[in-house]
């Protein structure tokens, strides 16, 4: 998830393991897959089945407050920092704004769907990833010589370490 953010935002999100506003936006990538799950997806095509659900209107608004609350801030603090520019690095926040083709409500709304889409995708390919893996053997020790090669076992890997293989 923060790789995710920091690709959205860049540094501002740089957060720390147990960081509370990490986990606000977990809670809120978690709510907003619930809430938006396979039987609204169903109820799309269904209309019937919108008779039957339970009325989650509330749920909605609350959801797209706690979406705007949450995003809204991490967009105000951003164009604070966009004010000098030397702050900023490049990330995909700073593209759009630059762009000026959007509302902030869009763009809150928007990273939203980049940071779950994001999450999701990146999760399953880490399971996959962890799966074939341990499955072979073979993969998992060239895998962790390159590792040892290119990075080290003593600091996390860097940008300018993907570059080496």
């Amino acid at each position: 998830m923060t790789s995710i953010l920091t690709i959205a935002y860049g540094d501002i999100c740089s957060f720390e393991p147990g960081d509370p506003k990490l986990h606000e936006a977990y809670a809120l990538t978690e709510q907003s897959a619930a809430i938006f799950g396979p039987i609204e997806q169903l109820a799309e095509f269904f209309s019937v089945i919108k008779y039957i659900m339970p009325n989650r209107d509330q749920k909605y608004k609350d959801l797209g407050h706690a979406i705007e609350v949450f995003y809204g801030g991490l967009l105000t603090n951003f164009k604070k920092l966009k004010e000098e520019p030397e702050n900023v690095k490049d990330c995909f926040v700073k593209e759009i704004l630059g762009a000026g083709i959007l509302t902030d409500l869009q763009i809150m709304n928007f990273i939203s769907l980049f940071i779950g889409a994001g999450s999701e995708t990146t999760t399953s390919t880490l399971r996959w990833m962890f799966a074939i893996l341990a499955n072979n053997p073979d993969i998992q020790e060239r895998a962790y010589q390159e590792i040892v090669t290119n990075v080290g076992t003593d600091v996390l890997p860097s940008y300018e370490d993907g570059k080496k293989s």
